[in-house]
């Protein structure tokens, strides 16, 4: 299916915008062209760009994997199959997996022929992505991994930073939320803990309000503080232990 948009005219040019689509209604080619006006009968296109687009099968969901701009760079995406091979938990199943940004390198179009041929053989180095995803059983994050800095060369060098989450049980007053996340684990371990012993970068939260909402947290200079909220959950006002109101709402 292919739709026919005609921009408005601009002085002596006017743009107009093709769009082919699958079966979804999903974009596969968008090429939007500029064109001057007729001069002597004769017309000059001007500029013509073309974004196009890669979607995975149906054990990925049909999700979008590759986006190639006109200049040809191509930004690359994977998902978490729901195939029994993989042994994917169901809670991963159509999440992201891992991103390929087209200025780290790492993607390319792969040698498919024709028009469409890219779609079905583009592809992503496995070493080059610039963030990955993990997941527990219940599909919340458990770890994401950015990319922090990388090296042309051969080979060339990718280096991450990792942030890891932990949750709560649905009956400890977490209401299942995080209860603690550990910014470059591995590395400087910035910690952001619940009902947990706080070190001297965490945070601590020690009572929640019936609905989930921390309540009574203590940072790391030890500053203990009290949040009200209202009967929608908005914050009222914070009290500091100590102290007094340092915020209210209205």
């Amino acid at each position: 299916m292919v739709r026919l948009l005609l921009g408005a005219a601009f002085g002596s040019t006017y743009t107009t915008t093709s769009t082919s689509y699958n079966f979804q209604g999903k974009p596969l080619d968008s090429t939007v062209t500029e064109t001057e006006a007729p001069v002597n009968g004769v017309t000059t296109n001007n500029r013509v760009a073309t974004t196009s687009y890669a979607y995975w099968d149906s054990d990925k969901y049909y999700r979008q994997k590759a986006v190639k701009d006109p200049g040809g760079r191509i930004s690359f995406t994977d998902y978490y199959s729901n195939l029994s091979q993989y042994n994917n938990p169901v809670g991963t199943w159509g999440q992201k997996y891992q991103v390929w940004d087209p200025k780290y390198g790492g993607t390319g179009p792969g040698n498919g022929t024709g028009i469409d041929g890219w779609r079905t053989t583009v592809y992503a180095a496995p070493n080059q992505y610039s963030g990955q995803f993990s997941y527990d059983s219940k599909g919340r994050v458990t770890s994401v991994q950015k990319l922090q800095a990388a090296t042309a060369g051969t080979p060339s060098t990718y280096r991450y930073v990792t942030t890891a989450m932990t949750y709560g049980a649905d009956n400890d007053g977490s209401w299942g939320e995080s209860i603690k996340t550990v910014e470059d684990s591995g590395g400087i371990n910035r910690t952001t803990s619940i009902n947990q012993n706080p070190s001297y970068t965490a945070i601590t939260t020690n009572g929640f309000t019936p609905w989930g909402k921390a309540c009574d947290t203590v940072d790391a200079s030890g500053h203990e503080f009290q949040t009200s909220y209202d009967m929608d959950g908005k914050v009222k006002f914070v009290y500091q232990v100590g102290y007094g109101n340092v915020a209210s709402y209205t």
